[in-house]
Order: C-alpha cells, then sequence, then structure tokens
C-alpha cells in the first residue's frame, strides 16, 4: 500500500518543472540559556522604547502581569509589536530569524505534493460513500509570514490541472497589517481568492469543501503561560517591575535569574512567582497531565509552559476539519514547529539578529518563542469530540525523505545551468536535512478525521 502511494507521489514529483532556488542561511533554534553576562546595550529604538513604557505603566497600573500577557504585547500589539511593525523584515537573512520556506523551494514543494495525495485519498475514501464526493478544496494557513511557502504550495498545485482547477480559495489568518501587506503581494497573483481573518475561529465551516490547514512555525509563537513548582504546588511566574514604585511586593516573591541582571531604569523587567494560586495554574492537570508522569518532572523549581491560547486554536482547527456526516467532505492539517511530543520544560527564549537574547531585555524588538508541546495540541484537536485526531510526530528529515526528497533534489541537480547553482541546491537541501539541526530541531504532525486511514507518511 505504502509503495502504491509512493509511485503516485514519484509521479507527481516527475511532472513538477524545475526551476531556480532560493538560498539563504537557517534560523539557530540553539535552546542553549542567554549569556549570563550583562549584554552591551543597544542604542533603543523609539517603538521598543515606547512599548517598554507602554508595560511599565501597565505593571504600574495593576500589579504583575502573565508571561503570556508580556509575550502577547511584545508581538502582537497594535503598533508597537513585533510583527506589527513596519520598520521590521523579521523573516530573512537580514532580520531575526529564517525559515525552512526562506531557504529551499523543495520544503513548500514537498508540503504541496502531500495536500496533493491527501486531496486525492480524501476523494476515494468518500467514492465509497457518495456518488458525486466532493471536488472542491481550499487552504487555510495559519501565520504565514512573508507568503514564501504558500506561494510554493500553490505554484506546486498550478502544474496539476484539475487540483488547480478545484482549488476554490486561500485564507490566512494573520493579525499583522504590515505581514498581510507583504502576503498580498506575494500571493494576490494566483488568482484564488486570498482572503484574511484575525483568528482561525472566524472561518466559516464548509463541508462541502476540503479544508487543508497548514501551520508552520505559527504555535511556537503563541503566547504562554509559565509555572514554577513550588512547596505549595504550582505557581504563576509573572512578569514585574525592576523598581517598582507604586505598589507592594508582599505577594510574590522574586525569581531567581541571572539572565535579568541587565538594568534599564524603570524599564527594566524581572520574572517573579506568585505566593498565590491562579486560575491558570489550576488548569494544568485538565489540559497536560501528561506533564505530571515521569520522573523528576514535578520536583520543585521545575518550569512548566501551557499555551492556553494554542490549546483554543487547535480545537479550533479540530473543529473546522469535522465531519457531522459520512459524505462530508472534512479535511487534514499539517503542524511544523520545533518541540517535543509531551512535556517540554522551560524553552521560553527570545531572538534578535540571529542571536539568542534573553526575552525581557527587547520587548517588541525581538521574535519570543518557545517549543511547541505537540502532546497538548493532540488532545486540543480531539477535545469536545472534534472527530479529528492528531498523528505521531515525525521529524522534517523524516518527513522530507519519505516524500521524495531525493527525487526532486535529483531533478533540480539535473536542470541546473552553471556549477554554482547546483552547489547552492544541495547546500540549502542540506540545511533542511541536516540531522544536527534543521533536519531534527522541526518536527511535522498531521491531523486527520477519524475515518481517514492513508496518513502516509504518518501513522
Amino acid at each position: 500500500m505504502i509503495q502504491r502511494g509512493w509511485i503516485c507521489r514519484e509521479g507527481i514529483l516527475r511532472q513538477l518543472n524545475a526551476s531556480s532556488i532560493r538560498s539563504i542561511s537557517r534560523r539557530s533554534i540553539s535552546t542553549s540559556p542567554a549569556p549570563k553576562e550583562e549584554p552591551t546595550a543597544s542604542p533603543a529604538t523609539s517603538s521598543a522604547t515606547s512599548l517598554k513604557r507602554i508595560i511599565a505603566d501597565s505593571i504600574k497600573a495593576t500589579g504583575p502581569i502573565p508571561v503570556a500577557r508580556y509575550m502577547s504585547a511584545c508581538t502582537y500589539h497594535p503598533t508597537e509589536g513585533y510583527y506589527s511593525r513596519k520598520d521590521k523584515d523579521p523573516i530573512s537573512k537580514h532580520g531575526d530569524f529564517i525559515t525552512s520556506p526562506e531557504i529551499s523551494q523543495i520544503f513548500g514543494e514537498l508540503i504541496a505534493v502531500w495536500f496533493l495525495h491527501q486531496w486525492h485519498a480524501l476523494r476515494h475514501d468518500l467514492s465509497h460513500t457518495s456518488n458525486n464526493p466532493p471536488k472542491k478544496v481550499r487552504f487555510v494557513e495559519l501565520g504565514p509570514g512573508n507568503g514564501t511557502l504558500m506561494a510554493d504550495v500553490l505554484r506546486t498545485w498550478q502544474s496539476f490541472p484539475t487540483a488547480w482547477e478545484n482549488l476554490e480559495s486561500v485564507q490566512l489568518v494573520e493579525t499583522s497589517p504590515a505581514l498581510r501587506d507583504t502576503q498580498k503581494a506575494a500571493l494576490e497573483g494566483f488568482g484564488k481568492g486570498l482572503k484574511f481573518h484575525d483568528r482561525v475561529q472566524h472561518i466559516d465551516k464548509d463541508e462541502s469543501t476540503f479544508t487543508f490547514v497548514l501551520a508552520h512555525e505559527f504555535f511556537d509563537a503563541l503566547p504562554v503561560h509559565l509555572f514554577q513548582k513550588t512547596d505549595a504546588g504550582f505557581r504563576e511566574v509573572l512578569v514585574d517591575l525592576i523598581n517598582p514604585r507604586i505598589r507592594s511586593e508582599e505577594s510574590e516573591q522574586e525569581v531567581t535569574n541571572e539572565n535579568n541582571k541587565w538594568l534599564d531604569g524603570d524599564a527594566g523587567f524581572k520574572y517573579i512567582v506568585s505566593k498565590q494560586q491562579s486560575a491558570m495554574s489550576s488548569l494544568i492537570p485538565m489540559v497536560a497531565p501528561h506533564i505530571f508522569s515521569g520522573e523528576g518532572k514535578e520536583e520543585e523549581g521545575q518550569r512548566v509552559e501551557l499555551g492556553i491560547e494554542s490549546y483554543h486554536i487547535g480545537n479550533s482547527i479540530g473543529q473546522l476539519l469535522r465531519k457531522t456526516s459520512e459524505n462530508a467532505a472534512g479535511g487534514c492539517a499539517l503542524f511544523v514547529d520545533y518541540g517535543k511530543d509531551g512535556w517540554t520544560g522551560d524553552t521560553l527564549r527570545g531572538f534578535k539578529n540571529h542571536q539568542q537574547v534573553d526575552v525581557l531585555s527587547a520587548p517588541g524588538e525581538c521574535d519570543i518563542t518557545s517549543d511547541v508541546d505537540f502532546g497538548v495540541l493532540r488532545e486540543a484537536l480531539a477535545h469536545n469530540d472534534t472527530d479529528t485526531i492528531g498523528s505521531e510526530v515525525i521529524t522534517q528529515r523524516d518527513f522530507l525523505v519519505k516524500m521524495g526528497v531525493a527525487a526532486r533534489l535529483d531533478t533540480l541537480l539535473n536542470s541546473a545551468q552553471s556549477n554554482e547553482t547546483k552547489l547552492s541546491i544541495a547546500s540549502s537541501a542540506k540545511r533542511l536535512l541536516d540531522v544536527r539541526g534543521m533536519g531534527s530541531q522541526y518536527k511535522f504532525m498531521a491531523a486527520f478525521n477519524t475515518s481517514h486511514h492513508n496518513r502516509y507518511p504518518f501513522i
């Protein structure tokens, strides 16, 4: 069965036209601690200074804030947030990080091949129960970045007239006006009904159309609540001012954190641990029960991250794919991110100019990210009987190899006009597959309807 599936994918790969390849350096996702020495301060931009003041004023007015609220302000503030500012191009070799689609077109092409294979498989499933199974399909991408990945997916689908004819729309979940402009420029020319949404919950359910969801490096940037195990149980870690002037600190204790030695007057921030149980800390056993299994995971001082927003979005995806009848179209989803299939500990970190930095040192100036707990995402997809299940988690290398990266690479190398181009193509592919880097750090997980069994290359 797998062999027949591979022949189908190989045939798809043979139809793709060879074309030039992009080649840029990859994003570093090292999880090593930030340097403990006090960093040399660089001149703060007006946006960074403004956001520091906004956050500081909020803390002065209402007290310490959850890490999730701090992350949300840094990343999504309407004018000063990291992805909202028009003066930044974060996703490039000159920005703060690089993603796989920016490195090589092969990445997007093989994801497109996977969706093509699923489209054929889903239609085949429905042919057993319907004389006229659905054909129409729509793409939904969460956090499309510069639009590069979706552009590669669409360009690949253009090589298959029947699939292209049945692609009705491309719907993007994006809150940043600046990135929306970039995505529109990259994708509008394909003429496939480009639509934007602020939230995945705003997308209408359509059971006459296959829904294909793609989320590449989306969940890692969503806000997480941070908790620390104390002798009284898990307590929420909060962000406070280094030099608070208005309120008392009687209800909190400061976290020992060598990375918070930097000072910037009244705009400096630090971590503290609440002495009282918060509503969020009480959710840990319900939302992520798996973190309590395993030796050493409840030791005092142990940290736990919990993405409540990620959980809600995951469940919304499950509802979007849900089939309410056996003849409904349903769909599938593909998630690509770095993380683990289970408890991750404290992985919160920031990136600026391709270097890891202290999360509290540059609000609005750095990409704040944390490892994705695919176990929680899987639970969210199935919550409330969505009829949606999450697959096993495999590495980026495994996915690309099983989807035919070697065949596609050979085609591009054979069509290259110069040795320099061949070297660029080979180097880019190597970066994607490197077991010491992106090949093992990035993980793939899919979501399917429970009735769908053709899940290759997932189990």
